[in-house]
């Protein structure tokens, strides 16, 4: 089994902008064993840039691109190798809180999704903590 290698960059904050970038490269050789169906290997990338409003405040462009870079494979494939691709361009908006003596950083992401092939396609709505627990997708 290989393993997932994933990793991401936030530049310094300039003029109270912070760029920021992560990716994910998912060799994936395990599947979901209830339906015998492994799913290709997956890459991800994802970038912001974010304007400060305030202390706690934040707000600017972000997007995204996924492409399933090889196809699944299994007895449970019943469609074909299925390789998608999918590109997203939108905004966030970003919240740094307090909880008791915690500090919690929110953001809520919306994309329109384009260049789509063998994926559902339309708006993302994504509402993220720092703790990745707390994270959601709101499709």
């Amino acid at each position: 089994m290989l393993p997932t290698a994933q990793g991401g960059i936030n530049a310094p904050k300039v003029c109270d902008r912070l760029v920021s970038a992560h990716h994910a490269f998912d060799p994936r050789t395990r599947g979901v064993k209830s339906c015998n169906y492994c799913t290709g290997t997956e890459f991800h990338v994802e970038g912001a840039i974010s304007k400060s409003l305030g202390k706690d405040f934040s707000i600017g462009p972000a997007g995204y691109f996924y492409d399933q870079i090889s196809g699944g494979s299994g007895a449970g494939d019943k469609l074909g190798p299925f390789e998608g691709h999918v590109a997203g361009l939108g905004g966030a908006i970003g919240y740094n809180f307090i909880v008791g003596k915690t500090p919690v950083s929110a953001s809520i992401k919306v994309y329109r999704e384009f260049n789509v092939q063998n994926r559902l396609e339309g708006t993302c709505r994504l509402v993220h903590t720092d703790d990745s627990a707390l994270s959601v997708a709101l499709v």
